[in-house]
This record gives C-alpha cells, structure tokens and sequence, in this order.
C-alpha cells in the first residue's frame, strides 16, 4: 500500500511550524572502497549512514518558528528535534541542524523559504541519525 504523502504536522525543537508547503527527507550510505592494490575489480564495504531535510515554507514574517530556524544557522550550537508526521501516521524523527535558510520572492507572489537540515547523531551513538516509526 502508498504512503499518503500529505504531511499532518511538522515540529522543530519541540514547536509546531505553520505553513509547511512540503518536506523532503534524504537518507543515504556512502560505500567505502577497500580494493586491494592490484586487484582487478573494485571492493566496498559499507559507510556511515547520514541524512538530511528539506522543508518548502510559504514564509511569514509573524511565525516564531520561521525566524527560530533562520536565526539557528548563526547561534545554534547544539540540534533541534525536527519531527515530521505524515498523515498516514508514519513519524520522521532525529536531531538535526539547520544548514540553510533561503528566502526568495517574486512580483506578485507569494514569499516562499528553503530550509535544509543536517540530521546528526551524538559522538558515541550507534543509533541511526533518522528514525522511522
């Protein structure tokens, strides 16, 4: 069966953000080359898992949590919760850092942001940085 992709709340350090267009969550694993010299054909292992996000924002000036994340980049220094809920029930959760904040505005249009995350772990964790229930 699909995942209805319509999201049913978006939350960054614990806080409701309104006006979510869309989100979009990359998790991948790099593959680690570990050819012997001379070996004919390459070899990999698997790497560390990382993710990331972005979210599409019809931005608004008077949403406290806009200005919570665009002010984050500059004076956060440890990551947010960032929990994204589907409407199918399916949760996306893990700590991240906000790694960019573009506002872009067009004539006549709505002002729209661009806001991506780093999702991350902590030093000793084994955990994966993005957990899916």
């Amino acid at each position: 069966m699909a995942i209805n992709a319509a999201l049913t709340s978006l939350t960054w350090k614990g806080t409701a953000v309104p006006a979510v267009g869309s989100a979009s969550i990359s998790i991948s694993r790099a593959a680690l080359d570990i050819t012997p010299i001379g070996t004919p054909t390459q070899q990999y292992i698997a790497g560390v898992s990382g993710a990331t996000a972005t979210l599409d924002l019809f931005f608004d000036e008077g949403d406290a949590p806009h200005w919570t994340m665009l002010t984050d980049i500059n004076t956060a220094t440890a990551a947010g919760s960032l929990v994204i809920t589907l409407q199918s029930g399916t949760t996306v959760t893990g700590n991240a850092f906000v790694t960019s904040y573009e506002i872009t505005a067009q004539a006549q249009s709505v002002v729209r942001a661009n806001v991506q995350f780093q999702y991350t772990t902590d030093a000793s964790s084994t955990a994966t940085p993005v957990q899916i229930a």
